[in-house]
């Protein structure tokens, strides 16, 4: 099966040919009539069969391919299918003179040169969006020819996991999927269903007689055993319980001189007692949950004891705590409980705040003999070495090895963090910089943007970063007065605006850079985006589609918009106004391009609207369907965030919890939870929400342990407040093993986790 089709003209032969090489390079198998049709073969069902089997359709577009009869017949086939049509325009041509059905799509420009690059990257986008919904999309069609042409043979129907995928996929094309479903394949999967029904029918029949006579033939026998039976449950019940009971009190004998296996052997009583009865289970549970808070607390009261809460991060298999009589590390063992404890004295001012671990290292502010002028250090999380740094640290890279730093007043540098000494080296970012404005990192971290005082951007590749070499800053030009950066969620694009109220007058100013390879260039320079206003708030959406901006009125209240300007940058004419009903506080774009929502802090309600609804609302000239809207019930919104499976937004309200609203389904109900990063497939809470467990995409389970320090110490107080959650710890992953569902799921009963929740979450900070 090839992943493209390509209908061109014969002219256009040598683009195509450089076009198929270049597509063929990046990994996809492409098929054109120049050489993929053999000789003596009829070459009209061979093109069909090909158009059938390709994932996308790519229709080069010249004055040749519009006249041609042929591609118009290629071209009629793949929408009569519901193929992925993508026109890239090889060389102008007037759109009145392209077929009907290319004019309302979107073309991509494509030339020789250097566009011809730029061209490549924004197809292999296109192609590659839904890619595993059009990858099914393709497999359903030619099974479903195949049935057809078969005249419907029952032997080629779906059946199994295929047919329930299949069910699922149509559910979800009524949700505005592209492509859509053709009649031929929701025939097929319709026909495919009562297939199966016809045959659970008949094999239902069929046992039930067998059942029958087996059930005859037994009763004699039941009504004989029926007494000796009864009694023989009763005492394995009776057994069974006796059994857990005595392992749940051997336990807590042993609590002190064996914890590890104290646990081990209440979580064997759960085991036991499933069988049990609801009331041992429960005394059972008691037990564990009471070892399980003494094994995990011990070493956080010795923290807490004595001494005031300053501040505490997480890593995969140890806690920081950073109070007033020192530094405090506890090490998990591989089932999330702590294992060893050790701290560090801290004898070098009152600890202010706290940022990291990044990498090995833990960046602590602290008081100084000017209080105006914090002292700042470093920490090594394994060799415990504490570093004064004489500069102002800005931030760690997300690796934890260089340190950016403002030295006086002008000069940005960083230092790197593998080299111990009586000072850091320095390397030099940038000099006379002063004053910085904004700075952001990509996601993936491997760029830096800096806004100097200068209101100009500089870019640093920190991933060609070298121990004691020059560190070189690309200063973007033509950018003069920006006060507003934002990356990109694919570290490709960068926005800026002019947010400067003095400026505003005569309207905003939006750049926007493409990094192609590691060289960025200006993309878009728009004057007067915003008339007689400040833009307030910008986001670029994930792959460059979209940019929505905020304004604030100039000589007003001050006050931002009721409203999201959203422009689409691949049709500059088409800008959208989305209203809402206070000043807009929050915006956030799926990671497919697909949805953006927007809220107020002021308003309890989050509105979605459908982005894929852009080419209908500009023929009809009617604002962008709002997709949904939601009420959080009086809390006000404070941020937003899709997840990565694009079907999913969180919402963090006043209060410290999480709104997921699932978008594929309608009816569905908001639940809430508590953390602060979590990502991963699939999430469970124990009954009583003091216990949470992830399993991620890789497969290893995460324990989190959710608990609120006491004003006085003890275990006891420690843990008496779990309902107010504040996140305190987080084990690492289960022995580094990828357990096999008995495995995790015993393990979890021992918690008393009854309720599965299967979700993706992308990662998300809570302020």
């Amino acid at each position: 099966m090839d992943d493209i089709f390509i209908s061109y003209s014969r002219v256009d032969t040598d683009f195509v040919v450089k076009l198929r090489e270049s597509l063929t390079q990046r990994d996809f198998q492409v098929w054109v009539d120049q050489d993929s049709i053999p000789y003596a073969v009829e070459w009209r069902p061979e093109i069909q069969q090909a158009i059938d089997s390709a994932q996308a359709v790519i229709f080069v577009i010249t004055l040749e391919s519009a006249a041609s009869a042929e591609c118009e017949k290629e071209i009629s086939y793949a929408l009569l299918n519901n193929k992925r049509l993508i026109p890239i325009v090889y060389r102008p041509v007037d759109p009145s003179q392209v077929p009907q059905q290319l004019r309302k799509l979107n073309w991509l420009p494509f030339d020789q040169g250097e566009a011809f690059t730029d061209g490549l990257e924004k197809l292999i986008e296109t192609i590659e969006t839904d890619h595993e919904w059009v990858r099914l999309h393709t497999r359903l069609h030619i099974r479903a020819r195949e049935w057809d042409t078969k005249e419907r043979n029952s032997s080629y129907v779906l059946r199994g996991d295929d047919l329930i995928s299949a069910e699922e996929w149509l559910k979800q094309s009524t949700l505005g999927k592209q492509p859509a479903s053709t009649e031929l394949q929701k025939e097929y999967i319709e026909e495919s269903r009562t297939f199966a029904t016809r045959i659970r029918r008949r094999t239902i029949v069929v046992g039930s007689i067998g059942l029958f006579i087996v059930l005859s033939l037994a009763v004699l026998f039941f009504i004989q055993r029926t007494k000796t039976a009864d009694n023989f449950e009763q005492a394995q019940a009776n057994h069974r319980r006796t059994v857990a009971l005595n392992l749940a009190s051997e336990a807590e004998n042993l609590v002190n001189a064996n914890p590890q296996l104290a646990i081990l052997l209440a979580a064997e009583g759960m085991r036991i007692t499933q069988r049990a009865g609801e009331q041992t289970v429960q005394e059972v549970r008691r037990t564990l949950a009471k070892l399980l808070t003494a094994y995990m607390a011990r070493p956080m009261a010795k923290v807490l004891a004595g001494s005031y809460y300053s501040s505490f991060s997480v890593d995969s298999d140890s806690i920081v705590f950073a109070s007033s009589n020192g530094l405090h590390f506890i090490e998990l063992d591989a089932y999330g409980l702590s294992k060893s404890y050790h701290s560090i004295p801290w004898s070098k001012g009152r600890i202010q705040r706290t940022y990291g671990p990044v990498g090995n290292w833990f960046m602590v502010q602290a008081e100084s003999d000017d209080e105006n002028k914090p002292t700042q250090y470093l920490v090594n999380l394994e060799s415990n070495e504490i570093v004064e740094v004489d500069a102002q640290p800005v931030a760690l890279t997300l690796d934890g090895r260089w340190l950016i730093v403002v030295e006086g007043k002008y000069t940005v540098s960083l230092m790197d963090t593998q080299i111990i000494g009586t000072e850091l080296p320095r390397s030099k970012i940038g000099e006379h910089w002063g004053d910085l404005e904004d700075m952001v990192f990509t996601d993936d971290g491997n760029w830096l943007a800096i806004l100097d005082r200068d209101l100009t951007p500089n870019l640093i590749d920190l991933s060609n970063l070298d121990e004691g070499g020059a560190v070189m800053a690309q200063k973007l030009a033509g950018s003069a007065g920006i006060h507003l950066l934002r990356f990109s969620a694919n570290s490709r694009w960068l926005a800026a605006a002019d947010t400067d109220n003095r400026l505003a007058v005569s309207g905003s100013k939006i750049d926007l850079w493409r990094r192609d390879n590691n060289a960025w260039r200006i993309a878009i320079d728009k004057k007067d985006f915003l008339q007689s206003r400040a833009i307030a708030m910008l986001d670029v959406s994930t792959h460059g589609n979209w940019l929505a901006v905020v304004g604030w009125k100039v000589g007003d209240s001050g006050d931002n918009d009721r409203g999201v300007t959203l422009w689409h940058l691949g049709d500059e004419s088409y800008r959208a106004y989305l209203t809402l009903p206070e000043e807009v506080n929050h915006i956030t774009f799926s990671s497919d391009d697909r949805w953006i929502a927007a809220a107020s802090r002021y308003d309890s309600k989050v509105r979605i609207w459908d982005l894929n609804d852009y080419a209908e609302s500009k023929r009809d000239n009617r604002e962008l369907r709002m997709m949904r809207e939601f009420d959080v019930k009086g809390r006000g919104v404070s941020s937003l965030g899709f997840f990565k499976s694009r079907n999913a937004l969180l919402v963090l309200a006043a209060e410290p919890v999480v709104w997921d609203f699932d978008l594929s389904n309608p009816e569905q109900q908001p639940f809430t939870f508590f953390g602060r990063r979590i990502e991963a497939e699939e999430i469970a809470f124990a009954p009583d929400k003091d216990w949470l467990v992830t399993l991620d995409k890789d497969g290893p389970p995460w324990l989190w342990m959710f608990e609120k320090p006491a004003a006085g110490s003890g275990i006891n107080n420690l843990y008496a407040q779990l309902s107010d959650i504040e996140l305190l710890s987080l084990a690492r992953q289960v022995a580094g093993r990828n357990l096999t569902r008995a495995e995790w799921s015993e393990y979890i009963s021992s918690m008393g986790v009854e309720e599965v929740h299967h979700k993706t979450f992308s990662e998300f900070e809570m302020p």
